[in-house]
């Protein structure tokens, strides 16, 4: 244990003075922008986020029916591992009288910003390890804290947020509790290696972990696997061992969360063996859309938001991959974007497994391998230039956007409103939107005694609440034809309610005379008396 903490200790740079004052900085920095972002981000960047984690969660405490999860409950393809931790949760905070479900999800926002904070203050601490220089250093740190949408994505209740944390937590273990074969440049100490056994193992239960908060970081994982293996250990007999002892831990996290999903399910069953049958061999996930191999291209090209953002980070990955090809980030993006290239179904959040190791590629694929390189020195200086200055204001300004609320699900944010502001029993027809959505559908923010009517047009609600004292509606505006909305003889109409963006983003649009639209409306109409 000893010669393990020493390892980590030279590795991470701990014993240089001037780093570690600089990584206790931002870590401290990260965590300020992390707390705040999972405090503001109420609701959800992907609805698969809610549904197949805290849904799936809430419907084992007995708050939701089954037959009101996804799809994906019935066809036993969802890993339990996510939804147990949170039903524990659930557990701890109703025996501690805590029963708001917006506090609950805040808590587990917070939970995953702290497993976050973790992995990108190991990372920093990999940062030393991996860049020569300390500018290149730093550089990595400032990506990882201030990336625009980063701390948004890592704060969420995804899949994708926890698997990619532990992930690399599991590499950051790898990296720092090793010992290079040559104490020479970064390309010499990342490429042969020598790892003891415990840690080996260790590492192999963090990627199990990975693998089963989310299947796909597999090939994130099998390309750093693959680096061990070809790269990292000369001697291939050794190689072939220690690779069945990371296997050996893969799989002592991979069982009992086998029996999770047993407890989930309620009978036995191998939830990825069902999730490649049904999306891989029954095709299920092309419902969704469809793309071709180029098309992660298309999707980070093609965001108007941070367009600019998603090339410097890509050309610098590429241009990273051709100058380091034995970098272990390398092997890792190089195996997960070809074989999720070659899958039809493609999202652009599919890609967060692979963040982190496209920003350490950026910056050593921008940056000089020595004082001789004159092309990379030009294009490492740049960073200093007028239109960078420009780019890292930009960045800023979408960062604190999303920080104080930007994105967040207008749905849940409305729930919110009338959870909190409404008295059960309370019953109001809701206006179909033009995609057939209708809001307070999430089972987990819904008080008890709500009753909600979905109306396929506005005069069929309202023949149908003729003759009722007083009778809500709720529209979504933007989604709604609201030239048929109409105040019926006999009754006023009055806005309870109407909920628009407050984030820094909506706000500098009023700033500029743009109209900050109402998202969702709660209109309450009144019978007047005679």
């Amino acid at each position: 244990m000893y010669n393990l903490f020493n390892a980590i200790c030279v590795q991470s740079g701990m014993r240089d003075t001037q780093w570690k004052k600089f990584v206790l900085l931002w870590s401290m920095i990260l965590a300020l922008i992390l707390g705040v972002t999972a405090f503001f981000s109420r609701g959800y960047n992907h609805p698969d986020e809610h549904f197949q984690t805290i849904e799936f969660a809430a419907y084992k405490t007995g708050a939701i029916d089954a037959s009101s999860l996804a799809w994906e409950f019935s066809a036993r393809i969802r890993p339990w591992l996510q939804p147990a931790c949170y039903y524990v949760i659930m557990k701890i905070a109703d025996a501690a009288g805590v029963r708001d479900p917006f506090t609950i999800a805040a808590i587990l926002r917070y939970v995953s910003a702290f497993f976050a904070w973790f992995m990108l203050s190991s990372m920093m601490l990999c940062a030393y390890h991996f860049f020569d220089d300390p500018s290149q250093r730093k550089w990595a740190v400032y990506s990882m804290v201030l990336l625009s949408f980063l701390p948004y994505m890592f704060v969420r209740t995804s899949s994708e947020s926890l698997s990619s944390s532990f992930s690399m937590i599991g590499f950051a273990v790898l990296i720092l509790g090793s010992t290079p074969v040559s104490s020479g440049s970064m390309t010499g100490r990342l490429t042969e290696r020598n790892y003891s056994n415990p840690l080996l193992f260790i590492t192999g239960i963090l990627w199990g972990l990975a693998f089963e908060f989310r299947y796909q970081v597999a090939f994130l994982l099998a390309g750093f696997i693959f680096w061990i293996f070809f790269i990292s250990i000369r001697n291939k007999k050794q190689a072939l061992i220690q690779v069945l002892v990371i296997s050996g831990g893969f799989f002592a996290a991979v069982i009992p969360a086998t029996f999770l999903d047993w407890w989930g399910y309620g009978s036995f069953t191998i939830a990825p063996v069902n999730y490649f049958y049904q999306n891989i061999i029954l095709d299920k996930s092309s419902n969704y859309g469809t793309m071709p191999f180029y098309g992660y291209l298309q999707l980070m090209l093609g965001n108007r938001r941070y367009a600019v953002m998603m090339f410097v980070i890509l050309a610098g990955s590429i241009a990273g991959i051709i100058r380091y090809p034995k970098h272990p980030f390398s092997w890792g993006v190089i195996v997960f974007l070809f074989i999720h290239s070659m899958i039809a179904h493609k999202e652009l959040r599919f890609l967060m497994s692979i963040l982190i190791p496209a920003l350490f590629l950026m910056v050593s694929g921008f940056s000089p391998k020595t004082e001789k390189d004159a092309v990379f020195k030009k294009i490492w200086k740049f960073r200093h230039s007028i239109p960078a200055m420009a780019l890292y204001l930009l960045n800023i300004f979408i960062l604190l956007s999303y920080a104080t609320g930007f994105q967040s699900a207008a749905e849940v944010q409305f729930e919110y409103y009338i959870y909190h502001n409404t008295v059960p029993p309370f019953r109001a027809y809701a206006l179909k939107t033009r995609s057939n959505k209708t809001p307070l559908e999430h089972g987990f923010y819904r008080p008890r005694g709500l009753e909600i009517d979905a109306g396929e047009s506005f005069g069929g609600i309202i023949q149908d609440a003729r003759g009722k004292k007083e009778f809500f509606v709720i529209i979504s505006p933007p989604e709604t034809d609201m030239d048929s909305l109409y105040v019926p003889s006999g009754y006023a109409m009055n806005k309870e309610y109407a909920y628009k963006g407050r984030d820094i983003y909506s706000l500098t649009k009023e700033l500029f005379g743009k109209k900050n639209e109402e998202l969702w409306v709660l209109y309450k109409f009144t019978a007047q008396d005679g």
